[in-house]
Protein backbone atom coordinates (compact mmCIF):
# COMPACT_ATOMS: atom_id res chain seq x y z
CA UNK A 1 0.00 0.00 0.00
CA UNK A 2 3.01 2.42 0.95
CA UNK A 3 4.75 1.93 -2.59
CA UNK A 4 0.96 1.94 -3.95
CA UNK A 5 0.31 5.27 -2.42
CA UNK A 6 4.19 6.66 -3.26
CA UNK A 7 2.77 6.19 -7.27
CA UNK A 8 -0.65 7.85 -6.97
CA UNK A 9 0.99 10.83 -5.44
CA UNK A 10 3.24 11.12 -9.17
CA UNK A 11 0.20 10.31 -11.42
CA UNK A 12 -2.48 13.05 -12.33
CA UNK A 13 -5.29 12.65 -10.06
CA UNK A 14 -7.15 12.92 -13.73
CA UNK A 15 -6.12 9.41 -14.76
CA UNK A 16 -8.27 6.58 -13.69
CA UNK A 17 -6.01 3.86 -12.48
CA UNK A 18 -6.89 -0.48 -12.25
CA UNK A 19 -5.53 -3.25 -10.56
CA UNK A 20 -4.45 -7.18 -11.95
CA UNK A 21 -3.91 -9.82 -9.77
CA UNK A 22 -0.60 -11.05 -10.63
CA UNK A 23 -1.25 -14.70 -11.70
CA UNK A 24 1.92 -15.88 -12.94
CA UNK A 25 4.73 -16.75 -12.31
CA UNK A 26 3.63 -16.15 -9.03
CA UNK A 27 0.56 -16.11 -8.09
CA UNK A 28 -0.19 -12.81 -5.75
CA UNK A 29 -3.84 -11.99 -5.10
CA UNK A 30 -5.05 -8.61 -3.55
CA UNK A 31 -6.68 -9.06 0.03
CA UNK A 32 -10.02 -7.69 1.16
CA UNK A 33 -7.95 -4.99 3.08
CA UNK A 34 -6.17 -3.63 -0.13
CA UNK A 35 -9.46 -3.80 -2.06
CA UNK A 36 -11.31 -1.20 0.52
CA UNK A 37 -7.73 1.08 0.58
CA UNK A 38 -8.34 1.48 -2.92
CA UNK A 39 -11.87 2.38 -3.18
CA UNK A 40 -11.05 4.51 -0.27
CA UNK A 41 -8.32 6.32 -2.47
CA UNK A 42 -10.90 7.28 -5.00
CA UNK A 43 -8.55 6.55 -7.82
CA UNK A 44 -9.09 2.88 -8.83
CA UNK A 45 -11.63 1.69 -11.30
CA UNK A 46 -10.96 -1.42 -12.57
CA UNK A 47 -9.74 -5.41 -11.27
CA UNK A 48 -8.57 -7.74 -13.11
CA UNK A 49 -9.45 -10.63 -11.13
CA UNK A 50 -7.38 -14.21 -10.90
CA UNK A 51 -8.71 -15.59 -7.72
CA UNK A 52 -10.39 -18.32 -9.82
CA UNK A 53 -12.58 -18.82 -6.57
CA UNK A 54 -15.98 -18.78 -6.34
CA UNK A 55 -16.12 -17.69 -2.69
CA UNK A 56 -13.67 -14.81 -2.93
CA UNK A 57 -15.36 -13.58 -5.98
CA UNK A 58 -18.64 -13.45 -4.10
CA UNK A 59 -16.13 -11.30 -1.29
CA UNK A 60 -14.63 -8.85 -3.52
CA UNK A 61 -17.83 -8.40 -5.40
CA UNK A 62 -19.98 -7.32 -2.27
CA UNK A 63 -16.97 -5.55 -1.70
CA UNK A 64 -16.81 -3.13 -4.19
CA UNK A 65 -20.73 -3.46 -5.11
CA UNK A 66 -22.45 -0.09 -5.82
CA UNK A 67 -18.90 2.01 -6.35
CA UNK A 68 -17.01 3.34 -8.91
CA UNK A 69 -14.45 -0.10 -9.08
CA UNK A 70 -15.68 -2.67 -11.22
CA UNK A 71 -14.38 -6.22 -11.25
CA UNK A 72 -13.52 -8.46 -14.39
CA UNK A 73 -12.70 -11.93 -14.42
CA UNK A 74 -10.11 -13.61 -15.91
CA UNK A 75 -11.03 -17.29 -15.60
CA UNK A 76 -13.47 -18.68 -18.07
CA UNK A 77 -14.15 -21.39 -14.93
CA UNK A 78 -16.00 -18.72 -13.15
CA UNK A 79 -16.90 -16.31 -15.29
CA UNK A 80 -20.70 -17.04 -15.44
CA UNK A 81 -21.11 -17.23 -11.88
CA UNK A 82 -19.37 -14.21 -11.28
CA UNK A 83 -21.31 -12.21 -13.82
CA UNK A 84 -24.56 -13.43 -12.10
CA UNK A 85 -22.61 -12.03 -8.81
CA UNK A 86 -22.12 -8.80 -10.44
CA UNK A 87 -18.90 -8.83 -11.99
CA UNK A 88 -18.58 -5.68 -15.03
CA UNK A 89 -17.01 -8.73 -17.51
CA UNK A 90 -13.91 -10.66 -18.70
CA UNK A 91 -10.74 -9.80 -18.99
CA UNK A 92 -8.08 -12.67 -20.08
CA UNK A 93 -6.16 -13.79 -22.73
CA UNK A 94 -8.79 -15.88 -24.40
CA UNK A 95 -11.10 -13.13 -25.32
CA UNK A 96 -8.21 -13.04 -28.22
CA UNK A 97 -9.19 -16.39 -29.68
CA UNK A 98 -12.87 -16.30 -29.77
CA UNK A 99 -14.06 -12.45 -28.20
CA UNK A 100 -17.31 -12.45 -29.71
CA UNK A 101 -18.53 -16.05 -27.23
CA UNK A 102 -17.04 -13.76 -24.54
CA UNK A 103 -19.20 -10.77 -25.28
CA UNK A 104 -21.92 -12.56 -25.73
CA UNK A 105 -22.02 -14.29 -22.19
CA UNK A 106 -21.35 -11.22 -20.64
CA UNK A 107 -24.50 -9.65 -22.40
CA UNK A 108 -26.93 -12.29 -22.63
CA UNK A 109 -26.08 -14.61 -19.54
CA UNK A 110 -29.53 -13.29 -18.03
CA UNK A 111 -31.63 -13.28 -21.32
CA UNK A 112 -30.58 -16.83 -22.35
CA UNK A 113 -29.88 -18.75 -18.91
CA UNK A 114 -29.87 -22.01 -20.75
CA UNK A 115 -27.66 -21.37 -23.78
CA UNK A 116 -25.42 -19.61 -21.48
CA UNK A 117 -25.14 -22.21 -19.39
CA UNK A 118 -24.35 -23.59 -22.17
CA UNK A 119 -21.63 -21.54 -23.60
CA UNK A 120 -20.13 -21.48 -20.00
CA UNK A 121 -19.23 -25.27 -20.18
CA UNK A 122 -17.74 -24.47 -23.69
CA UNK A 123 -15.97 -21.85 -22.63
CA UNK A 124 -14.61 -23.42 -19.30
CA UNK A 125 -13.05 -26.24 -21.20
CA UNK A 126 -11.60 -24.35 -24.41
CA UNK A 127 -9.62 -22.09 -21.99
CA UNK A 128 -7.61 -24.49 -21.41
CA UNK A 129 -5.54 -24.71 -24.98
CA UNK A 130 -4.40 -21.05 -23.13
CA UNK A 131 -1.72 -23.26 -21.35
CA UNK A 132 -0.47 -24.37 -25.29
CA UNK A 133 2.65 -21.40 -25.92
CA UNK A 134 -0.23 -18.81 -25.79
CA UNK A 135 0.08 -16.17 -26.93
CA UNK A 136 1.30 -18.42 -30.38
CA UNK A 137 -1.97 -20.09 -30.62
CA UNK A 138 -3.87 -17.01 -30.21
CA UNK A 139 -1.79 -15.04 -32.66
CA UNK A 140 -2.69 -18.43 -34.90
CA UNK A 141 -6.28 -18.55 -34.34
CA UNK A 142 -6.17 -14.78 -35.19
CA UNK A 143 -4.74 -15.30 -38.40
CA UNK A 144 -6.96 -18.85 -39.10
CA UNK A 145 -9.97 -15.89 -38.66
CA UNK A 146 -8.60 -13.51 -41.36
CA UNK A 147 -6.42 -10.91 -39.38
CA UNK A 148 -3.14 -10.71 -40.84
CA UNK A 149 -0.61 -11.25 -37.99
CA UNK A 150 2.83 -13.07 -37.81
CA UNK A 151 3.06 -16.09 -35.60
CA UNK A 152 5.66 -15.16 -33.32
CA UNK A 153 6.72 -13.79 -30.47
CA UNK A 154 9.83 -12.10 -28.69
CA UNK A 155 9.56 -14.48 -25.50
CA UNK A 156 9.86 -17.90 -26.68
CA UNK A 157 11.22 -19.82 -30.01
CA UNK A 158 8.57 -20.03 -32.87
CA UNK A 159 9.72 -24.07 -32.77
CA UNK A 160 7.21 -23.85 -30.06
CA UNK A 161 4.47 -23.78 -32.08
CA UNK A 162 3.73 -26.84 -33.83
CA UNK A 163 1.69 -29.14 -35.80
CA UNK A 164 -0.16 -30.63 -32.86
CA UNK A 165 -1.02 -26.55 -31.60
CA UNK A 166 -2.26 -26.18 -35.62
CA UNK A 167 -4.56 -29.26 -35.10
CA UNK A 168 -6.06 -28.26 -31.61
CA UNK A 169 -6.96 -24.63 -32.60
CA UNK A 170 -8.24 -26.02 -35.81
CA UNK A 171 -10.58 -28.22 -33.53
CA UNK A 172 -10.90 -25.34 -31.89
CA UNK A 173 -12.28 -23.11 -34.50
CA UNK A 174 -14.55 -26.28 -35.22
CA UNK A 175 -15.57 -26.47 -31.95
CA UNK A 176 -16.91 -23.06 -31.31
CA UNK A 177 -18.04 -22.08 -34.34
CA UNK A 178 -21.86 -22.90 -34.22
CA UNK A 179 -21.67 -21.62 -30.58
Amino acid sequence: IRTAEALIERVPASIALGMYECPFPYKRLLSPEIIKWALATERFFFIKDTCCDPNMLKERLSIVRGTQMKLFNANAQTLLYSLKEGAAGYSSVMANVHPELYAWLCTNFNTFPEVANHLQHVLCFTSFVESLSYPLIAKYYMRRQGVPIEIAIRARDGNDFSHYHVSVMDRLGELTKDE
